[in-house]
């Protein structure tokens, strides 16, 4: 049984869409009985519906019971993921995420990695587009120039469309400490890091530091020393430098509550397909560097896609890596690469 929280969400309908098309068991759990009932029209493998508040142990528990694997889709996860990351490990559940919080998948690695080892389990914060790609690249390119010394990626998004579930992440993120890598040490970001950047077109940008995920998921599987990860976007330069500066800020204030007011309110399905992303990485080792561009378009169609293939993988029969783990250390970075070649998503690669 694969048992997905957040079913009812913009992604998790997504991800069950997805899983729907192959013969597996599913069980399907949101807030909303209504909104999951309208699920079972379209989902032929839906088994069971569950309504959920994962603010309640006793209903998270329900949720989780007799399932291979979960998929948790419910965010923001430094908020409302704890217990079903903690209810999947201490029963010896397979599990992975959608979480872009740096911190979360922080606390995920340092708080229940030495568990899921004891408990045999294969758990995977992140496993959506930005981080899994971002992984795989870097495992690939270990693989072509040996140990990476630094690695650095830069998120290049044109008509950044979000669901009402992205930006309630990216609020609760903002409010966290946020850290990059140095010297193999988590060294805290500095709000308001500016600096030029250029695109694999060759034109130039501005990024600003951002608390991306490879920075403790790279080195779960990598000596690397030096990680870096930047954000970009056509939004003029005078929103870019205030997001980067007073974005920490203004999460840590009392207009925090009223943004996420705002978000409720919000329109719940953007128009995600025209959101086209450059996912530019560059690792260095003593000897040589690599880049690859990774540009494509739907992120979260992409997401979906990506979370499926790693379910079903989860949910076989078979010898897995235990414990809490990156994308990459599922079955390499080629497996997620080769998923985002079947869907026209562009990785070459430059090595020099």
């Amino acid at each position: 049984m694969i048992t997905i929280i957040g079913a009812t969400g913009f992604t998790g309908r997504l991800v069950t869409e997805n899983l729907n098309s192959i013969d597996t068991p599913l069980r399907l759990c949101g807030r909303d009985r209504a909104k999951l009932e309208n699920l079972t029209t379209e989902s032929k493998y839906v088994r069971e519906l569950v309504t959920v508040d994962v603010n309640s142990k006793q209903d998270v528990q329900k949720a989780l019971a007799n399932s291979t694997v979960v998929i948790n889709c419910a965010g923001p996860f430094t908020e409302l993921g704890l217990s079903v990351l903690e209810e999947s490990i201490s029963k010896g559940i397979h599990y992975l995420d959608i979480t872009g919080e740096q911190q979360f998948i922080a606390m995920a690695i340092n708080k229940f990695g030495a568990q899921a080892r004891r408990n045999n389990v294969t758990a995977i914060p992140a496993c959506a587009f930005e981080y899994a790609l971002a992984d795989a690249a870097a495992d690939l390119m270990e693989s072509e120039l040996g140990d990476l010394q630094s690695f650095e990626s830069t998120y290049v998004i044109e008509g950044m469309y979000t669901s009402r579930g992205t930006k309630r992440s990216v609020l609760s993120a903002l409010g966290s400490a946020a850290h990059q890598l140095r010297a193999g040490k988590p060294e805290k970001l500095n709000s308001g890091d500016i600096s030029k950047f250029v695109a694999g077109d060759g034109t130039e940008h501005l990024r600003f530091a951002f608390p991306g995920g490879e920075v403790y998921l790279l080195p779960l599987h990598s000596r690397v020393q030096n990680i870096s990860t930047y954000l970009t976007s056509q939004a003029p330069y005078p929103i870019l430098y205030a997001l980067a500066g007073l974005g920490p800020k203004i999460a840590k204030t009392p207009l925090k509550s009223l943004i996420g007011s705002a978000i409720n309110l919000s329109t719940a399905s953007p128009e995600r397909t025209q959101t086209r992303f450059c996912l530019r990485c560059r690792g260095t080792s003593a000897t040589a560097t690599s880049t690859v561009n990774i540009e494509g378009a739907d992120p979260y169609f992409l997401t979906g896609k990506i979370v499926a293939a790693f379910a079903l993988e989860l949910s076989r029969d078979g010898e897995l890596p235990c414990g809490v783990i990156s994308a990459a250390m599922m079955k390499g970075g080629g497996f997620v690469r080769e998923i985002m070649r079947r869907e026209s998503v562009k990785w070459p690669i430059e090595n020099r």
